[in-house]
């Protein structure tokens, strides 16, 4: 702890879990600790490095999401101990609110980063979809279960390249449109 005055306070055993305020991101051993905050403790004292428990991680695998400078987290302290605090998990607040509330009319589950890059999933009868969209939301990828359809959009070019061979195909048909003039190159092109 930073607080020399608190050190004593600090020493004791603090069991359960606790509100944490996160003062810095930038982990000199690169291993994606915070350091915290604790309103409810003291306002100028600041934690030691805290380690953020990950859904799933491993020796250069895993998720890597650690929270932002003033996001609120929950923090447990590994046998009680203060000098030891690990962030559980982010909480919503007054303040910071979800990035989509839950109502009657949709049920999404959303990842979405600060910038506003996005991941959702909508689990809604009849609207059931997985949507990923960038921070400008001219840019997406949409599967659609309830019309079985895949949309890309895209405000610029798109690319499809494939070191093999790159088949498309259509039950129904396919079909290729433009108001600008289509090209096609190859060694050999065969139509039939």
């Amino acid at each position: 702890m930073t607080a020399p005055v608190r050190a004593f306070d600090a020493d004791k055993c603090f069991f359960g879990v606790a509100i944490g305020l996160v003062t810095d991101r930038d982990d000199p051993s690169g291993e994606g600790r915070v350091r915290l905050r604790y309103p409810w403790f003291s306002d100028d004292m600041t934690s030691e490095w805290a380690r953020v428990a990950q859904p799933y991680a491993g020796n250069g695998f895993g998720f890597y999401w650690v929270p932002e400078v003033d996001s609120e987290v929950l923090v447990g302290f590994e046998r009680g101990d203060m000098r030891f605090p690990v962030v559980l998990g982010g909480l919503y607040n007054g303040k910071d609110l979800p990035p989509f509330p839950l109502g009657a009319s949709t049920d999404p589950k959303v990842i979405q980063t600060q910038a506003g890059h996005r991941i959702l999933f909508e689990d809604k009868d009849g609207q059931q979809k997985i949507e990923i969209v960038d921070a400008s939301g001219n840019n997406s990828i949409t599967i659609d279960t309830t019309s079985s359809k895949i949309s890309i959009t895209a405000s610029g070019d798109i690319s499809v390249e494939a070191s093999g061979k790159l088949t498309l195909s259509g039950q129904t048909g396919v079909e290729i449109s433009s108001p600008a003039a289509v090209t096609v190159r190859g060694a050999t092109i065969g139509l039939n």
